[in-house]
C-alpha cells in the first residue's frame, strides 16, 4: 500500500507539470494568434494601398497621354549664316607665357646679384 501512495504523489506531481505546460503552451498559442492577426492587417493594407497607387498611376498616364504634346520652345536657334564673319569677332587672348618652375625660382634668388656701379658710389 506504501508503494501506492507514492506512485498517487508521483502522479499528481507529473499530472501539475503536464497543466502547467498546457496553460504555457495555450498561452503561447494565443499570443501567436494575435500577432497572426495583426500581421494579417497589416498586410491586407499594404495591398490595399498598392492597388490603390497602382489605379492611380494608370490614371495619371491616361490623362498625361490623352494631353496633346507641348509646343517647343521658342528658343531661336543660330544658324552657321547668322554668326558673326571674322572680321566681326572678337580676337582671343594670347596665351601666357609659362612661369619658370619653383626650383629655377629659388635657384634664381640664391645667386648673388652683381652690384651695379650707382651701388658703388653709396
Amino acid at each position: 500500500m506504501h508503494w501506492l501512495v507514492e506512485t498517487d504523489n508521483v502522479l499528481s506531481l507529473r499530472e501539475g507539470e503536464l497543466e502547467s505546460r498546457l496553460r504555457d503552451r495555450e498561452r503561447t498559442q494565443a499570443t501567436l494568434e494575435a500577432q497572426l492577426q495583426e500581421l494579417t492587417l497589416l498586410l491586407k493594407k499594404e495591398q490595399a494601398t498598392r492597388e490603390s497607387q497602382a489605379r492611380r498611376i494608370a490614371a495619371l498616364e491616361d490623362q498625361i497621354s490623352a494631353r496633346p504634346p507641348p509646343p517647343p520652345p521658342d528658343k531661336p536657334k543660330r544658324s552657321r549664316s547668322q554668326t558673326q564673319p571674322p572680321s566681326q569677332r572678337q580676337p582671343k587672348r594670347a596665351a601666357r607665357p609659362k612661369r619658370k618652375s619653383t626650383k629655377l625660382r629659388k635657384k634664381a634668388a640664391a645667386k648673388p646679384r652683381p652690384e651695379s656701379a650707382d651701388d658703388e658710389t653709396n
